[in-house]
């Protein structure tokens, strides 16, 4: 049997996929669907030509994410007017909206909330890395209202190598080349996201 990148991931963790490709960019979040227990809701925060690709035959789709988006198992959300409604990004606000996705996910009866985002609109507006930075610190310390797991998309061709490296220094797991790698210094310390994210601000 092959082994899958999917095999070393569990609810809780938190991931950075750099990728370098549309290819790559949409095989993880298939990889991630299909590894997705039944009662997970999965989120996919994306834009642009993203959600035809996903769905696309010719580009590897199943039937699967399509029964799963009728059954409501299956989310698509806007990066841009999640990550960056106003042309800025806010740590706690985008704590607040991933508390919110779980707490509606957990209204529905979904025990876990799986969300995949694509961050590359932020390597737009590089005034605001070091909040972004700030904010995905802070994701491994909340205590979220369901179990979660969470997958970040990074393009490699936006951003440089110093801030992919930073981004990879505050993710729990790292997603290269279709090998998972675990940074062992995260310990994570739920219901203090929120204190991480006010001391920075504050400093």
């Amino acid at each position: 049997m092959i082994k899958k990148w999917t095999d070393g991931f569990r609810l809780g963790d938190h991931i950075i996929h750099p990728y370098t490709s549309d290819l790559d960019k949409d095989r993880a979040v298939r990889d991630l669907f299909s590894w997705a227990p039944h009662s997970s809701k999965f989120y996919y925060f994306a834009d642009g030509k993203s959600y035809e690709r996903l769905f696309d035959r010719a580009n590897g789709a199943s039937d699967s994410i399509t029964e799963a988006l009728r059954d409501e198992r299956f989310s698509m959300l806007s990066a841009k007017k999640s990550y960056c409604p106003d042309g800025t990004f806010d740590g706690p606000r985008m704590v607040r909206l991933l508390s919110g996705i779980c707490q509606e996910a957990q209204d529905n009866g979904f025990h876990s909330t799986i969300a995949v985002g694509d961050v590359t609109l932020v390597s737009k507006i590089r005034e605001h890395f070091p909040a972004f930075i700030r904010y995905e610190t802070s994701v491994d310390f909340v205590d979220f209202p369901t179990k979660v797991a969470f997958l970040c998309q990074y393009d490699r061709r936006y951003f440089s190598p110093a801030e992919i490296n930073k981004a990879i220094s505050v993710h729990q797991q790292s997603l290269v080349d279709r090998t998972l790698a675990r940074n062992y210094w995260i310990i994570s310390r739920k219901g203090t996201g929120g204190n991480l994210l006010q001391e920075k601000r504050s400093s």
